[in-house]
């Protein structure tokens, strides 16, 4: 796996060093320096997986989706759950339980190296949203795949037709 970050990787006397970006997005963990403590709290992804299924109901939600990627999610303050009722999926911000995308869709994959997510409707319609919850790419399109990060280009179906679209979904290629 190829992990984007940040800050450059250190060598320093045959020794690596990686700034806390680094450690967070190449060990799946959230890193938290007290300064006052000297102290240096690590959570790892399977506890945050743990922690936040025990105390799923505090965000409005059912469970905790089972998505290795949408778990990843926790990483970068985002909790991406259910609806039993609707079967509904939602997003919501875990440091202030803010609704992020609302539960009314049928899918939600989180796309790390964006932090956007793919969302997909009744109609199994899919499109883009930021981690703000605005909608980046209409959901219109049969499929929808990241072609590069850096330029915001898509890899779009539609029709049992490809093409690319930008990040502002105007079309680069028909």
């Amino acid at each position: 796996m190829n992990i984007q970050l940040g800050a450059p990787v250190v060598e320093t006397e045959g020794k690596l060093y990686v700034s806390a970006e680094g450690f967070m997005k190449g060990f799946n963990c959230v890193l938290q320096y007290d300064i006052q403590k000297n102290n240096i709290t690590i959570q790892t992804l399977p506890y945050l997986v743990k922690y936040y299924t025990t105390n799923i109901a505090n965000y409005q939600y059912d469970a905790l989706s089972e998505d290795f990627n949408n778990q990843k999610a926790l990483i970068y303050g985002m909790i991406v759950g259910s609806k039993e009722t609707t079967g509904k999926t939602g997003v919501r911000d875990i440091n202030t339980n803010r609704e992020i995308i609302g539960p009314r869709y049928n899918d939600i994959k989180f796309l790390e190296a964006s932090q956007e997510f793919v969302i997909t409707n009744a109609s199994n319609k899919v499109g883009i949203a930021y981690s703000t919850g605005e909608t980046k790419i209409n959901v219109q399109y049969d499929e929808i795949k990241v072609l590069d990060n850096k330029l915001g280009y898509y890899l779009v179906k539609s029709n049992n037709k490809y093409g690319i679209v930008d990040s502002e979904e105007k079309l680069v290629i028909h």
